[in-house]
């Protein structure tokens, strides 16, 4: 008997941000898995692609699924990339790509949102890629509830300096 257990706090968050708008409170978090650091009742849903197949899990812990083909649009976006965003922290994860991925579940559009971030490249490093560039937001509501859903709109995730050759080059490939 598998149960999900939300705690007040959340141990394993590695990126979050609060804002408060129009009664809402929006958290933007990336998370290892969707389980927090509680005694009881607990079962790990880690965020990767592969992850996602287990659909029934994920509608058990009450988590919205894209309605999109994910490696189709990936496919679309690395061979017509049509929007690369700078900036890739907690409102990009939290606001941005949520509107593209809005586009995607209703067929209005076929690519994904190319992250690039010029700043820390640990974000790309430690945020994206381990997690396949997914991010699990979280809204809370004013009735207290949470409303969950899976985002996977950004298709990649660059490091935008020079240092990192191999980043760099393919950032420069898409301008071209």
């Amino acid at each position: 008997n598998r149960s999900l257990t939300y705690c007040k706090y959340a141990t394993n968050i590695l990126a979050y941000l609060v804002i408060y708008n129009e009664y809402k409170i929006h958290i933007s978090s990336l998370i290892a898995s969707t389980a927090f650091d509680c005694s009881i009742g607990v079962f790990m849903l880690t965020l990767t692609r592969s992850a996602l197949k287990d659909t029934a899990a994920w509608q058990k812990a009450g988590t919205a699924l894209p309605q999109f083909d994910i490696e189709l649009m990936k496919k679309n976006t690395a061979e017509s990339p049509e929007w690369i965003h700078f900036g890739a922290g907690n409102i990009f994860r939290g606001f941005i790509a949520p509107l593209q991925q809005k586009l995607l579940d209703k067929n209005l559009a076929k690519t994904g949102i190319i992250a690039a971030d010029t700043f820390d490249g640990e974000i790309i490093d430690k945020i994206y890629k381990p997690f396949d560039n997914l991010a699990l937001l979280v809204t809370m509501c004013a009735d207290g509830s949470l409303e969950k859903s899976v985002i996977a709109s950004a298709a990649e995730a660059y490091q935008a300096t020079p240092q990192n050759k191999a980043h760099w080059e393919q950032l420069k490939s898409i301008f071209k």
